[in-house]
């Protein structure tokens, strides 16, 4: 969502070494010269669960649509984990998917949650609730009316930056786009409303790589070498906990966090488009791409250069927010419990060990507008594919299971303690993450 560029190759991720033969511990992104080439009697398969299956048939008939099968079967080697983070009703899906399977898989890897573990017991807890909320794991009618109406506002912020070319404009644009980028993010994880998520591409961020990047690789393999954001603003601020910082990395672009996010997303727009141009990015040119250019063109029209700086200001004031946001939800210490996460018993504990929720739980959904609704960050990795104004119910029934389970959940830090751990992450390793990679390795 924010870099064009993903470096994850053939890279071994290890969720946690003491996962037991029920859950397993080991994901394998494909080599790029193997993609779509894993073959049962000639037939391309699916790998979930310990188990092959031909899903080629139920492609067209799948609800999520036949571009997220097409890309976890050929994405990765194993498909296990985008399996079960994207079906709430597991019985359900397993039920359906046993009718496709066609053998064994000749190589070990995770398996899926049985009955009386913490994710299936947590899923079923789930979707007991949601079948008693409007419009079950889609948005309620507040979300969609607030989600219009920043989209209206947008807009019109927009034409007064056109018509008077006043900085202030400018201003409440970006604020607007901030508040889209989040809704954006939440419709890019939903099939049935993916199609909202182009105003991703009213601030330049890159909507239709944003499902593959983020949702099969982020949320698959968060903060290990296989995430797509692993290093997605080095050299400047590395998030890597295994590799040391040189001393300006450790000295100084910490420091310079707020410069480094304000322009961020503007300069990797701009590296987008370089990349789609020359035909080196993984998504070419599509139509509403161009809504970034069009507004600076437009603006440059009206204003000359002042056009051009209003552009990168409200742009700017969107990424700074954002990014906070997004760079605080993995960045912290709770996010960086790696010892526990090497332990953890299946996907799901592991996640709770790798993201970070922010402020006061249960705030309602207006109220956690002013952290563009990524403050329940736990629950959004564990069901990506519910939506946002569900997430508060969502954690009760979370913080529950997890105190019947035994298992450690950390409830929401203050937005300026959170921000200060996200900073430290950036100035120096983390032993106990070598420490714990190596155990899990070895």
């Amino acid at each position: 969502w924010l870099s064009p560029i993903c470096h994850c190759t053939c890279i071994v991720v290890t969720m946690g070494c003491d996962f037991n033969e029920n859950v397993a511990g080991r994901g394998k992104k494909k080599d790029q010269g193997h993609l779509g080439r894993r073959k049962q009697d000639g037939v391309r398969t699916w790998k979930i669960g310990g188990k092959l299956y031909a899903l080629d048939a139920f492609l067209p008939r799948h609800p999520g649509g036949p571009k997220v099968l097409e890309l976890a079967r050929d994405g990765f080697e194993d498909s296990t984990y985008a399996f079960e983070s994207h079906h709430t009703d597991i019985a359900r899906a397993m039920k359906v998917l046993s009718k496709y399977e066609v053998g064994d898989a000749d190589s070990p890897g995770p398996m899926c949650s049985k009955e009386g573990s913490f994710f299936y017991e947590l899923k079923r807890r789930t979707q007991v609730y949601l079948k008693g909320t409007e419009n079950g794991a889609g948005p309620d009618s507040t979300c969609v009316v607030t989600f219009a109406t920043t989209l209206a506002a947008w807009f019109a912020f927009f034409a007064a930056t056109l018509a008077t070319g006043w900085l202030t404009c400018a201003l409440l644009t970006g604020f607007c786009g901030a508040l889209l980028a989040g809704f954006g993010h939440n419709w890019a994880h939903q099939p049935r409303y993916h199609k909202w998520a182009w105003v991703l591409d009213l601030e330049g961020l890159n909507s239709e790589g944003w499902f593959k990047h983020h949702d099969l690789e982020h949320h698959m393999y968060t903060n290990l070498p296989a995430d797509s954001h692993f290093t997605i603003l080095e050299p400047f601020l590395v998030t890597n906990p295994t590799a040391e910082r040189h001393w300006l990395q450790a000295t100084i672009t910490p420091y310079l966090t707020p410069v480094l996010f304000f322009i961020a997303s503007f300069v990797s727009y701009l590296v987008t488009t370089v990349e789609k141009a020359l035909g080196t990015a993984p998504e070419p040119f599509y139509p509403t791409f161009w809504l970034q250019w069009m507004q600076i063109v437009v603006l440059m029209s009206a204003h000359g250069w002042w056009g051009l700086a209003l552009a990168v200001l409200k742009n700017g004031i969107m990424s700074e927010w954002y990014l906070t946001i997004a760079f605080i939800n993995h960045n912290t210490d709770n996010a960086w419990r790696m010892k526990d996460r090497a332990h953890a018993k299946d996907w799901a504990e592991a996640q709770l060990c790798a993201s970070s929720d922010i402020g006061h739980p249960r705030l309602s959904f207006m109220s956690s507008a002013r952290y563009l609704w990524l403050n329940y960050h736990t629950v959004h990795h564990l069901f990506p594919h519910t939506d946002m104004s569900k997430h508060p119910g969502i954690q009760a029934v979370m913080e529950q299971c997890c105190e019947d389970f035994g298992i450690s959940y950390c409830r929401g830090k203050s937005m300026w303690t959170l921000y200060v751990e996200m900073v430290n992450t950036f100035k120096e390793p983390k032993d106990l993450l070598n420490q714990a990679l190596r155990e899990c390795t070895m």
